[in-house]
């Protein structure tokens, strides 16, 4: 808990980030949920021929399974704060570069 305390307090972005992969995560394992997480949280053609624009942004935090979640917070999670302490310098906050990095994936 430790952890998770300390980098909330060092890198809100990772920390919320992280959070909300979790949360749309467990939203996807309950089947009433499923719909709507179809609209919001899957880049498609349909979606996108149905002005449901967020849906390219809102797709970078949905996973399709247990490992795909592990493993992509495993990169968040071990890169993000290198990244964070190399913008330090800068005085950028991180939170740019993980929507951009969101929308170019």
């Amino acid at each position: 808990m430790n952890y998770v305390s300390q980098l909330h307090q060092t890198n809100p972005s990772l920390s919320i980030s992280a959070l909300a992969c979790i949360v749309v995560f467990v939203l996807w394992q309950i089947p009433p949920f499923e719909p709507l997480l179809m609209n919001l949280f899957t880049c498609s053609r349909q979606n996108l021929r149905r002005d449901r624009f967020p849906s390219v942004l809102l797709s970078s935090i949905s996973h399709a399974s247990l490992k795909h979640l592990a493993v992509n917070l495993l990169a968040l999670l071990t890169a993000g704060p290198v990244v964070q302490q190399s913008l330090s310098a800068t005085r950028w906050p991180l939170w740019p570069l993980l929507v951009g990095a969101a929308m170019a994936g």
